[in-house]
This record gives C-alpha cells, structure tokens and sequence, in this order.
C-alpha cells in the first residue's frame, strides 16, 4: 500500500491517505501539539503538520458559525 518514492513515503490507497488524515485531524483537534504530530507522521518539517492544526481550527470555527448564537456573538464585538 505504501511504497517510498524518492526517499519519502508515498500513498498509493487513497483509503490509506484518508485514514492517515483522518488521524492527524482527530490529534489536531485533541490538541495534540505540531511537534508531536511532526514526529507521529514522520514529517519533515513542523509546517506540513500545521495544515492540521489550522484545518481544524476552520472546522471549530465553521461548527460554532452554524449556531444561532454565535452570530449574535458577532455583532457585540
């Protein structure tokens, strides 16, 4: 399923890059640090793994965006 390319492993399942994303996702939004997500996904560099981080700040924001509430919230500020 995963074969390396170039040194770098590469995902030739796209039910394997969907699990894999899916995974880092999950660790995003528990809060797991950039470092740590760095590490568990052999990452290179901390700035692949920031796209999870900031991917799941969006959807936090796009949940609290569709309650009623949070509008409300807006416009105080």
């Amino acid at each position: 399923m995963v074969r390396r390319v170039a040194g770098r492993p590469r995902h030739t399942d796209p039910l394997v890059h969907g699990l894999r994303h899916t995974f880092a996702t999950e660790l995003a939004n528990a809060d797991v640090t950039v470092y740590t997500l760095m590490k568990l996904l052999g990452h290179e560099s901390m700035v692949t793994s920031q796209r999870y981080v900031t991917a799941a700040g969006t959807e936090t924001r796009t949940a609290a965006a569709q309650n009623k509430l949070y509008g409300l919230l807006e416009q105080e500020r």
